[in-house]
């Protein structure tokens, strides 16, 4: 499983899945074609739900992001389409399993009047459809057939899956890892070493002398595997709906000091404070001088040239100034804070 939270009977069809391919070695008798009819069944069944509860997942999602935007809040709106982009490339992938699952219905020779299968031990053609007429040594071996571009298609959905969270985990603390769906047997620690097909290609050992039932039980499996990407893609974008958090990158100390010039014999006194910045909260600073950012935009130096005109017997003159720095705060608005 590549990610996503399996139900105990989600778990349990999944096992069912790995016997009934281990019986296929010693035997493809009829009462073990009807088994993957049944399996494939209860695999289609999850994979809807699954599906389902991830369409209620983005639900939640929208409806929580909307809600807070109709107050003004607008610091989630970005996760609008990042739950539409997760699901775009998620349809893309069923949508294509589907095309497979097609294909693989004309092969077992659906009836769509009597909702049953007419050869579901059909195994020759099933061969040919996934690695090509003839073909299934080109490639090194992956051939070149349905197979080959379907693990093309799930490794891309994986990489997606993983690019997703590396751009958007800001705050660098997500735990979550996807493994291949579509694993060489080599790579699998699934498969035992004194297995006969442990150096074969995927698309061989996944497709090799199989009836054309246990593929199309194979195609809902990987639907469920799509799902349970899905679900934890939705799952890290509906976490961001907390409560904001700024990760603080570096901490700065400052002086502030009560003069820069003193004579001699004089106190010189400094106010020192620890500043805290972060990257996501670059404040904007403006003011009643000219202002130029320093320190990466965290700090800022504001200059003003003193006035003169000063009236007879005068030796100083109050002078008034002003200084604004506007911020993002954990409600996704702006705090405006001003000195004057």
């Amino acid at each position: 499983m590549a990610g996503g939270k399996l139900s105990a009977r989600q778990k349990m069809i999944n096992m069912m899945y790995l016997v009934l391919t281990a019986l296929l070695a010693l035997n493809v008798s009829a009462e073990i074609l009807d088994a993957f009819d049944s399996l494939r069944a209860s695999l289609k069944s999850s994979a809807e739900t699954f599906a389902e509860k991830n369409m209620d997942t983005k639900g939640q999602i929208l409806d929580k992001v909307q809600e807070e935007m109709s107050t003004g809040n607008i610091k989630n709106q970005g996760l609008i389409k990042l739950a539409g982009d997760v699901e775009k490339e998620t349809n893309v992938v069923i949508n294509y399993l589907n095309e497979l699952t097609d294909s693989l219905n004309s092969i077992a020779e659906w009836d769509e009047l009597i909702k049953e299968y007419h050869n579901i031990k059909e195994t020759e053609l099933n061969f040919q459809y996934w690695m090509g007429a003839g073909k299934d040594q080109m490639n090194n071996g992956r051939g070149d057939g349905a197979a080959i571009r379907l693990k093309a298609k799930l490794d891309d959905f994986v990489k997606f899956a993983r690019d997703f969270i590396a751009a958007n985990d800001t705050g660098g603390t997500s735990r979550i890892k996807f493994s291949e769906i579509a694993i060489d047997p080599e790579n699998d620690p699934r498969v035992s070493e004194s297995n006969p097909g442990k150096n074969t290609p995927w698309e061989y050992y996944t497709f090799h002398s199989k009836p054309v039932i246990a593929d199309l039980a194979m195609m809902e499996k990987f639907k469920l595997d799509v799902q349970g990407v899905h679900s934890e893609l939705l799952n890290f974008i509906k976490a961001k709906l907390g409560a904001v958090k700024f990760k603080i990158d570096s901490l700065i100390l400052v002086d502030a000091p009560t003069s820069r010039v003193v004579a001699a014999g004089m106190k010189f006194e400094t106010k020192l404070f620890v500043a805290a910045t972060s990257k996501d909260a670059v404040p904007e600073f403006s003011g009643s001088g000219s202002v130029r950012s320093t320190d990466g935009g965290y700090a800022a130096m504001m200059s003003m040239t003193a006035s003169g005109g000063f009236g007879k017997g005068q030796n100083e003159k109050e002078a008034s100034y002003n200084a604004t720095a506007v911020i993002s705060d954990a409600s996704g608005g702006k705090q405006s804070l001003r000195l004057s």
